[in-house]
């Protein structure tokens, strides 16, 4: 049985494998014509980026691994990807220079969408240049999904160097205690559990994306329950094609830890 840890630490340092197996996600695209490959990464001067992250709402227990996000069809709920691809979200590289200049949301450089695996593990290609932009320095990783909080790495991460470049969010840093462990997100809040395997995952329920998990989210939930609405939408956080009482017992579970997202403009101005 896996258990999902929600942490944080404000200095972390970082501790990144790099497997000879990877995962190459085809670019997301709408529909169920998202392919998975499977590549071996041997070109150390690549600008490939490698990203490994859970969605809690998709989060299975029992295998550790995420569950494919569902529409509904004429016979019933049917995955909305191809085979191995769990759901799509949003990369964004961020500047890092002084917040009182620009807003977080001014500052983005580079945004694609990319598929993330059933292990979650997501694959893309950084260009050189973006939005007249050359992605030759440091920049704030974050990561969007349709009814999960944004959620930034850590750290930033140094695109003026060679790649390939690594960002894992599900994996924590071990500390002197075997039973604990550090995870690698931005200053996220904490929960934890006696299991001894430390995985983390994006908070779900931010339905409507504005970066905090509350009330006006529940609303939305609550006024598609009501209607009895299925299919690939913001309202099934647990992806099965269907709004249901589970996703509103998840997403009441996150209204009280009264969790929001955090970024460096955010945290800035406290």
């Amino acid at each position: 049985m896996y258990r999902l840890l929600f942490a944080f630490n404000k200095y972390l340092t970082n501790s990144l494998a790099i497997c000879l197996i990877i995962f190459i996600c085809n670019p997301a695209s709408s529909g169920n014509n998202n392919e998975l490959t499977l590549s071996e990464s041997n070109n150390k001067d690549t600008r490939s980026l490698h990203i490994e992250l859970l969605l809690e709402g998709l989060f299975d227990e029992a295998t550790g691994q995420l569950r494919q996000a569902h529409d509904f069809g004429k016979d019933g709920p049917i995955p909305a990807f191809s085979d191995g691809i769990a759901d799509i979200i949003t990369i964004s590289l961020h500047k890092t220079a002084d917040y009182s200049e620009y807003k977080w949301g001014e500052k983005v450089v580079f945004e694609t969408t990319a598929n993330l695996s059933q292990t979650g593990q997501a694959v893309l290609e950084i260009p050189d240049v973006s939005n007249g932009y050359e992605l030759n320095e440091t920049y704030w990783l974050s990561v969007n999904h349709r009814n999960h909080l944004e959620t930034v790495y850590q750290e930033p991460l140094d695109f003026g160097q060679p790649g390939p470049y690594f960002a894992d969010f599900k994996r924590g840093n071990q500390t002197e205690n075997p039973a604990v462990a550090n995870n690698q997100a931005y200053k996220g809040s904490i929960q934890e559990n006696d299991e001894t395997v430390h995985l983390w995952a994006i908070y779900a329920g931010d339905l409507n994306g504005d970066g905090y998990i509350n009330l006006t989210d529940r609303s939305l939930l609550l006024s598609k329950l009501f209607l009895g609405l299925r299919g690939y939408i913001p309202e099934d956080i647990d992806g099965d094609g269907i709004v249901s009482i589970l996703d509103r017992t998840l997403l009441n579970k996150n209204i009280l830890k009264q969790v929001k997202s955090k970024n460096p403009e955010t945290e800035s101005v406290k």
